[in-house]
């Protein structure tokens, strides 16, 4: 059961409800609007969306993780 009294569960709530309302745009997009697949600017932007859709995954992870923002500032520093 989710009590919100911890950061973590709330930030976890956060990343999984971007997550999925970015793939919800996605679906939308390559369901209803993509209708130019098999023209050249349409399969241009159906790899770009592609990568997009990847990054858009990973992308909350990594800005909410404060384990990944702490080993990025120790490798930087390091250097």
């Amino acid at each position: 059961m989710l009590s919100f009294a911890r950061n973590n569960e709330l930030r976890m709530t956060i990343q999984v409800s971007l997550m999925m309302v970015g793939e919800m745009m996605f679906f939308l997009y390559w369901e209803f609007i993509d209708d130019r697949a098999y023209e050249a600017w349409g399969m241009v932007i159906n790899e770009i969306s592609n990568l997009l859709f990847y990054d858009m995954l990973i992308l909350p992870y990594l800005i909410l993780n404060r384990n990944i923002h702490a080993e990025l500032k120790s490798k930087l520093v390091s250097k």
